[in-house]
C-alpha cells in the first residue's frame, strides 16, 4: 500500500501539495493574529478547495464563497425560529438538505458547487447551534470568516507562486482529442470502422466532448492568454460532438455499398483517399485543401443526383439503392470537410488565444446550439433521498436519546451524503470512506496526545505538521487516492481542533471520533438500505430520455433544433460508456445504440424541417413515416429499436416514402431523401437493398417539368 502511495506522487503533485501546506500555514496564522474562534475551519478549508489549476481554485472558492454564505443564512434563519421544535427543524433541516443536493445533480456544471456547500453548510453551522440557538449568528458570522479566510489564502497563493495554467493543460487535451477523432477517420475512412480499435478512439471523443463542459466554463478563471478563447472552445466542443454522428454514417455508408460487391467509382476513390491524407496530416494540414476537397465532394454529388431517380433502364431499379447510399455518403463527406476544417482553424485560434471566432465557420449553423446537457430528475431525486432519509432518522435518535455528540454526527453524516451524491457507485465510495476515517482518527491521536504536548508556537507547530501534511496532501490530486489524501488532511485538523488550546481529554476525544465514524458508518447503511437506481437503471433511464426525445422530434412537439439535440444525445453517450464498461452484455444496450439512434434523430430533425417544402403526395408519405417512428420510439417499455419486433413494421412506410421523393429536383427533395436513407440504415440496418419501383408517366412528367 505505501509503495503504490509514494509511487503517485510524482514532482508536480510535490508542488502542488506545498502550495497547499503554505496556504494553510498562512491562513492558520492570520486567524491566530485575529483572533478567531476556529483557525481550523480556515486550515481544513484550504485543502477542501485545493485543485492544482490556478482557475479551477478560483472558481471553486467563488462557488464556495456563494454557497456558505448562501447555507449560513438559512441557518440563521432556520435554527432561532425552530429551536424549540427540535422535530421541525431536524424535518427542515433535511428539506434544505435535500433540496440542496438534487438542484447540484440536475445543474451538472462546477457551478453545482454552490448548491452542495449550501446545503451542507447549514449542516456544519446548524447542528451544532442547536443546543445554543441564541448564538447561531455569531457561529455564522465566525464560520463565514474562518472559511473566507481559507479561501483568499488558498487563491492567492494558487495564483501568485508558480500558478499552473488551465490553458496549455486544456490545448494538449485539445490536441489528444483531434488525434483520436483522426485515427478514428483514418479508420472509417479506410473500411475498418467496425475495427476494435476504432471503437475505443470513438468512446473517448465521445467522452472528451463530456469532460471538456468544465474546464470551459471554467477557462474565464484562467491565468494564460488561453482565458480570451473561451468563444473559440465552446465551437470546437461543438464541433467535436458533430464528428461523432458523422463519422458514424460514414462508416456505415461505406459499409452498405461494399455489400453490393461492385467497387467504388473513381471520383469517390479519390475524394476518399485525398481526405484521408487531408485528416492523418493533423495540425500540419494545408488549408487550401480543403477547398480542393469541397470541389471534389460537389463534383461527386452534382454526378450522382443528375443519376438518381433514372432507373427506367433494365435493371437499373436494382442499382439505385446503391446510388441512394453513395449520394448520402458524398453528402456526409462534404459534411465532415466542413467541421474538420472547423476544428482545425479553432484550433489555431485557441493556440494564438484569438478572442473571437471566426466570423465564416462552415458548420456553425447546423451545429451550434446550447450545451443542452442532460438532466434526469428521477435519478437525482434518487439519489438525494438518503440524504433526507438519513438527516430526519439520525436526528430523531439525537433527540430521543439526548446524545451529546449527536449533533457532530448529524453533520458528518450528512455533509459526506452530499459530497458522495452525484458518485455512481455510491456506497462503495462511503465503505471507503469509513475505512479512510478510522485512519484519520488514529492520526489525529496521536498528535493531540503524543506530539502536540510537547511543543509550543506557531513555528514548532509548522515543523511538526509539515511532513504529515505534505505528505497527504501530495495525494490529493490523485484519482485513486485522493480521498484518502482529502481525508488525512481535513479530518485530522477537525478532530483536534487545530489553533484552539489542546484539549487532552480522551474520553472526549472518543466521544466525538466515536461520533464521527458512527455518522459515517450509518449514512453508508442509510444509502445502502435506500439505494439510489443502480449502474443498469440509470444507463436504461439514459436511453428511455434518448427514445422520448426521437420521440417528440417525429410528432413535431420539439423544434427541429439539430444542434441542440445533437449536443443532449452526444452528453447522453458520454454519461452511457462509462456505465456500460460495468455492465452486463445481456443488458442490450451499447453505445453502438445511442450513434445509430443519434443518426435517426438527426435525420428526423431534418424531414421535419424540409417536409412542408416536399409536393403534396411526398410530404404526405412522409408524414405518415414520422407518425409511425413516433409510436416506434415512443412505445411504452421500450427496448432498443434494433431489438424491437415491430422495428421492422416502420420499413415499407420509409420505402414508400424513399419511392416517392427519388423522382425530381430540388434541394429540400434531396435532403429529404438522404435523411430518409439515414433513417433506414440507422433502424433496420440489416433490411434488404432498396429495390426501387417503376415509373409512371405522370411521375415521370412531375419530374421532367421540376427539371
Amino acid at each position: 500500500m505505501m509503495k503504490k502511495l509514494v509511487e503517485a506522487i510524482g514532482p508536480e503533485e510535490v508542488l502542488f501539495s506545498v502550495k497547499a501546506f503554505i496556504a494553510a500555514m498562512l491562513a492558520l496564522w492570520i486567524a491566530l493574529a485575529l483572533g478567531l474562534k476556529n483557525p481550523y475551519w480556515a486550515t481544513s478549508t484550504v485543502y477542501i478547495v485545493a485543485q492544482p489549476l490556478a482557475s479551477v481554485v478560483t472558481s471553486k472558492a467563488l462557488y464556495r464563497t456563494l454557497g456558505t454564505i448562501t447555507g449560513a443564512i438559512v441557518t440563521v434563519v432556520l435554527v432561532p425560529n425552530l429551536a424549540d421544535a427540535p422535530e421541525l427543524l431536524t424535518l427542515a433541516m433535511a428539506l434544505w438538505l435535500t433540496v440542496c443536493v438534487f438542484v447540484s445533480l440536475i445543474d451538472r456544471t462546477p457551478r453545482s458547487y454552490v448548491f452542495v456547500l449550501a446545503g451542507y453548510t447549514a449542516a456544519i453551522i446548524g447542528f451544532p447551534s442547536v443546543m445554543h440557538p441564541d448564538a447561531v449568528f455569531d457561529t455564522a458570522i465566525a464560520r463565514v470568516e474562518e472559511i473566507m479566510l481559507g479561501i483568499t489564502c488558498s487563491a492567492a497563493v494558487s495564483r501568485l507562486l508558480l500558478p499552473r495554467a488551465m490553458g496549455p493543460m486544456l490545448a494538449g487535451q485539445i490536441d489528444d482529442w483531434l488525434r483520436d477523432a483522426g485515427e478514428w477517420a483514418l479508420d472509417v475512412l479506410g473500411g475498418e470502422s467496425r475495427n476494435p480499435r476504432a471503437g475505443e478512439h470513438r468512446h473517448r471523443l465521445a467522452q472528451d466532448a463530456v469532460d471538456l463542459v468544465g474546464p470551459v466554463s471554467q477557462l474565464s478563471f484562467d491565468t494564460s492568454h488561453f482565458r480570451f478563447a473561451a468563444e473559440q472552445v465552446k465551437a470546437l466542443q461543438q464541433r467535436m460532438v458533430a464528428l461523432l454522428p458523422q463519422l458514424s454514417a460514414i462508416g456505415d455508408r461505406l459499409e452498405e455499398r461494399a455489400k453490393s460487391g461492385r467497387p467504388l467509382d473513381t471520383d469517390l476513390r479519390e475524394l476518399l483517399s485525398e481526405l484521408s491524407i487531408w485528416i492523418g496530416a493533423g495540425r500540419e494540414a494545408a488549408e487550401t485543401q480543403a477547398q480542393h476537397l469541397r470541389r471534389l465532394a460537389a463534383a461527386a454529388k452534382d454526378r450522382r443526383s443528375v443519376r438518381t431517380g433514372e432507373h427506367t433502364r433494365e435493371g437499373a431499379a436494382e442499382d439505385e439503392w446503391g446510388r441512394l447510399v453513395e449520394l448520402n455518403l458524398v453528402g456526409r463527406l462534404a459534411d465532415l470537410v466542413d467541421v474538420w476544417d472547423d476544428c482545425l482553424r479553432l484550433r489555431r485560434d485557441v493556440e494564438a488565444g484569438a478572442e473571437r471566432a471566426p466570423r465564416r465557420l462552415r458548420a456553425a449553423d447546423r451545429y451550434a446550439a446550447a450545451p443542452g446537457l442532460h438532466r434526469d430528475y428521477g435519478l437525482a431525486f434518487s439519489r438525494a433521498m438518503p440524504v433526507f432519509v438519513f438527516t430526519l432518522v439520525i436526528g430523531a435518535f439525537w433527540i430521543a436519546t439526548g446524545w451529546q455528540d449527536g449533533a457532530f454526527a448529524a453533520m458528518i453524516g450528512a455533509i459526506f451524503c452530499a459530497i458522495f451524491s452525484s458518485q455512481e457507485d455510491q456506497v462503495g465510495a462511503m465503505k471507503q470512506l469509513f475505512v479512510y476515517a478510522i485512519f484519520s482518527t488514529v492520526a489525529a491521536a496521536v498528535y493531540q496526545f503524543g506530539i502536540l504536548p510537547g511543543i509550543g508556537g506557531y513555528p514548532l507547530l509548522v515543523m511538526v505538521l509539515a511532513p504529515y501534511l505534505l505528505f497527504f496532501g501530495a495525494l490529493l490530486p490523485s484519482a485513486t487516492f485522493g480521498m484518502l489524501g482529502f481525508l488525512m488532511c481535513v479530518n485530522p485538523q477537525v478532530e483536534i481542533q487545530l489553533g484552539t488550546p489542546l484539549n487532552l481529554d480522551f474520553a472526549a476525544f472518543m466521544n466525538s471520533n466515536l461520533a464521527l465514524v458512527a455518522g459515517i458508518g450509518f449514512a453508508t447503511f442509510v444509502v445502502a438500505l435506500v439505494r439510489p437506481l443502480g449502474v443498469e437503471q440509470s444507463a436504461q433511464r439514459i436511453m428511455n430520455a434518448s427514445w422520448t426525445d426521437i420521440a417528440r422530434l417525429a410528432s413535431g412537439a420539439r423544434e427541429t433544433d439539430i444542434g441542440a439535440f445533437l449536443r443532449r444525445q452526444v452528453d447522453r453517450l458520454g454519461l452511457i460508456v462509462p456505465r456500460l464498461a460495468v455492465m452486463r452484455e445481456e443488458e442490450g444496450v451499447t453505445p453502438d445504440h445511442v450513434l445509430a439512434e443519434l443518426q435517426v434523430g438527426i435525420n428526423i430533425a431534418e424531414l421535419q424541417r424540409e417536409r412542408h417544402a416536399l409536393l403534396p403526395g411526398q410530404e404526405e408519405a412522409v408524414a405518415r413515416l414520422l407518425r409511425a417512428l413516433g409510436n416506434l420510439f415512443g412505445a411504452p417499455r421500450p427496448q432498443p429499436p434494433q431489438q424491437r419486433e415491430n422495428g421492422n413494421d416502420v420499413l415499407p412506410l420509409i420505402d414508400e416514402a424513399i419511392g416517392k421523393l427519388n423522382e425530381g429536383r430540388g434541394t429540400a427533395r434531396e435532403t429529404s431523401l438522404m435523411a430518409l436513407v439515414g433513417i433506414r440504415r440507422g433502424l433496420v440496418p440489416d433490411a434488404p437493398a432498396w429495390r426501387g419501383r417503376g415509373v409512371r408517366s405522370e411521375e415521370r412528367m412531375v419530374g421532367w417539368l421540376e427539371k
